[in-house]
C-alpha cells in the first residue's frame, strides 16, 4: 500500500487521504506492479533537454500506463491515476537524492500532485488526477524553483534575436510551467526566475542568459489584450515575455476547466461569472470566441528580463 509518509510529501490532505486509501486498498497491489513496468519505461537521460519528438513519445508511454490503471476501474480512473502517481514519489524522491539535489525542491516539485488533484476536485468533485500525462514522464527534467516549474527542452522556431543574443532552432531552453498553486504575482515570478537562474547555473550558459521558454493559454495574446484587465497579475505576467508565437485553435476552447472548472458546451451559457476574469472571458466569448495559446520568450540575466520592453 502506499506509505502514510507518501500522502504528506505529495500535499494530499488529511481529509482525503481515506478515501484514496479505501481503493489503494482494494487496486493497490496491481497499481503498483504497473508503476514498476513504468519506471522501467521513464526517460533515462536526465538532465538533458527533450525535443518535440521526445516529448510527444514521452507524453503517449505515459498515456498508454495511465490507460492500463484507468482500466482496473473506469468508473474510479481519476482515483486510480492518482494512486499510480503515489507509488511513484519513492522513486522520484530516491533520484533526487542521487543526484544531491536540495530536499526543499524535491517537495516543491512533488507537491505538483496536490494541485492537480485540487483541479481534479474542482473540476469534476473527485479526489484524483485528470490529466493523462505528468511530470514524472520528464525524470529530473522537470522542477519546481519557487511559484514556477522548469524543465529542459529544444527550441523549436525560428530563430530568435535580441541585441547580440540570439537562440537558434535546437539550443537548449527552459520551459516554463504555471502550476495552480495560488496568485501568480510579479515579484514571485521573478524570484523564481531567480531561483531558476542560481539552480541551472546561469552564469555558465551563452552570455549568462538563461533562456526561458513558455507556451500556455495565458500568452496568448487575445487574451492579453481583451481578457486580463489593465493591472491584473495575468496581464504583468504575460508582460514579462516577448511572445514570439500564436498558436490558434479556432472555437476550441480546452483550457476552459482552468477558467471556469468546466469544460466547454459551445458557448458562454451556464459558465459561472464570479470573478472578474470570469466576467471578462464571458465577454470575450460572447464577442469573439476564438481561443488558442501563445508562446514567450523570457532572456534573464540573474537579475532582470534583458529583452523586457
Amino acid at each position: 500500500m502506499v506509505q502514510y509518509d507518501v500522502f504528506e510529501k505529495a500535499g494530499i490532505l488529511l481529509e482525503d487521504i481515506p478515501y484514496v486509501m479505501e481503493f489503494d486498498r482494494t487496486y493497490g497491489k496491481m497499481i503498483e506492479e504497473i508503476a514498476n513496468d513504468y519506471k522501467t519505461e521513464l526517460f533515462q537521460f536526465p538532465f538533458k533537454p527533450m525535443d518535440n519528438n521526445t516529448f510527444m513519445k514521452e507524453h503517449r508511454k505515459s498515456t498508454e500506463f495511465v490507460k492500463i490503471v484507468s482500466e482496473l476501474s473506469p468508473e474510479h480512473s481519476y482515483t486510480l491515476q492518482l494512486i499510480f502517481w503515489l507509488y511513484l514519489v519513492p522513486y522520484m524522491e530516491e533520484n533526487y537524492k542521487k543526484y544531491n539535489i536540495d530536499k526543499g525542491i524535491f517537495r516543491d516539485t512533488a507537491a505538483n500532485i496536490s494541485y492537480k488533484v485540487n483541479e481534479c476536485k474542482n473540476v469534476y468533485g473527485v479526489v484524483g488526477v485528470f490529466t493523462s500525462w505528468f511530470f514524472l514522464e520528464q525524470e529530473l527534467n522537470l522542477f519546481a524553483l519557487g511559484r514556477l516549474q522548469y524543465n529542459f527542452r529544444t527550441y523549436e522556431c525560428n530563430d530568435y534575436q535580441w541585441g547580440d543574443y540570439t537562440l537558434r532552432k535546437g539550443d537548449s531552453v527552459y520551459s516554463c510551467h504555471i502550476p495552480s498553486s495560488g496568485p501568480l504575482k510579479e515579484e514571485d515570478c521573478i524570484l523564481s526566475f531567480k531561483k531558476a537562474y542560481e539552480f541551472f547555473d546561469g552564469a555558465k550558459l551563452k552570455c549568462g542568459i538563461l533562456p526561458i521558454l513558455c507556451q500556455s493559454w495565458l500568452l496568448y495574446p487575445p487574451y492579453i489584450e481583451k481578457v486580463y484587465d489593465k493591472n491584473s497579475n495575468l496581464k504583468k505576467f504575460a508582460k514579462m515575455f516577448d511572445v514570439v508565437r500564436q498558436i490558434d485553435a479556432g472555437r476550441k476552447f480546452d483550457d476552459c476547466w482552468r477558467v471556469f472548472n468546466t469544460s466547454y458546451k459551445g458557448s458562454s451559457k451556464g459558465l459561472p461569472d464570479d470573478t472578474r476574469l470570469r466576467q471578462n472571458m464571458i465577454s470575450y466569448i460572447d464577442n469573439y470566441g476564438v481561443f488558442g495559446i501563445g508562446e514567450g520568450i523570457i532572456l534573464f540575466d540573474g537579475e532582470k528580463i534583458v529583452n523586457r520592453e
